[in-house]
Parts: structure tokens; C-alpha cells; sequence
């Protein structure tokens, strides 16, 4: 009789220590899952802005001109984020955006200021919610006409 419940005894230990083994398994999987998950995320929404490329002149001390390659894919809407004298600016405070036509490739858009910048001008394309790191930058004393 002894010898039976001893038997019995290891055999439960082995299944908890199985149940243990699968718990562990299902928590490390819930965490992995969920990573992965959000990095893919990440990565398809950074996918849309590859190649895309810009440049940018002025028409005078408060128009600038930001115009897109050819490069890129088509985004179903776009803004930009605009960085006069080191600051950024908030959406459509101290300069307006028209002709936008920047979600597509070879597109333009006419970045109007309120008063004119005096060192720098630094503009990105945010297209689709996503900010690409495709920026075009002009300074005050090399390259404004």
C-alpha cells in the first residue's frame, strides 16, 4: 500500500511540474507575441516613407517651395512638420501650407510664413499619421535668395 501512494505521488509531481512548464510557455509567448506584433507595426508604417526624398527653395524671405522626388510611394493624405530657427512650429501656427500636392511623388507644396525665419527653415513630410525621415533643409546665409 505504501509503495502504491508513493507511485501516485510522483506521478502528480510530474504533472505539475508539466502544468508549471506550459504556464511558463503561454506567459513567455503572450510577451514575444506582443512585441513582434508592435515592431511589425512599426516597421510597416516607416515601410511607406522609404525612398521618399525632398528639396526646397524660396521665392522670397517668407515663401518656400518643398517639392518631392520621384522616389517613394503615394500616401492618401500629407502635412508637414516645419522647424523655423530651431523651433518647431505647431500645425499651421506662424505659416500656412498650400498647393499641396506632397503625397504624391514629383509633388510640391508652397510653405507660406507669417514673418520671415532668419537662420533656418527645416521641413519633413508627415504622410499617413507617419513622420518620414526624408527632411529639406535651407540656411539663412548660404542658400536664401
Amino acid at each position: 500500500m505504501n509503495k502504491n501512494k508513493r507511485g501516485q505521488s510522483e506521478i502528480i509531481t510530474t504533472v505539475l511540474i508539466i502544468l508549471l512548464v506550459l504556464a511558463a510557455i503561454v506567459i513567455v509567448w503572450q510577451v514575444v507575441k506582443s512585441t513582434v506584433e508592435s515592431g511589425s507595426e512599426q516597421v510597416s508604417s516607416q515601410s511607406s516613407c522609404m525612398g521618399v526624398s525632398l528639396s526646397m527653395s524660396n521665392t522670397s524671405n517668407t515663401v518656400f517651395i518643398v517639392k518631392r522626388d520621384a522616389s517613394g510611394g503615394s500616401f492618401t493624405t500629407t502635412d508637414v512638420a516645419v522647424v523655423r530657427d530651431g523651433t518647431r512650429l505647431a500645425k499651421d501656427t506662424g505659416y500656412a501650407l498650400s498647393a499641396n500636392t506632397l503625397k504624391d511623388p514629383l509633388g510640391t507644396g508652397t510653405v507660406t510664413f507669417t514673418t520671415a525665419p532668419t537662420t533656418s527653415v527645416e521641413i519633413a513630410i508627415i504622410g499617413d499619421t507617419t513622420t518620414c525621415p526624408a527632411t529639406a533643409e535651407l540656411s539663412a546665409a548660404e542658400d536664401w535668395k
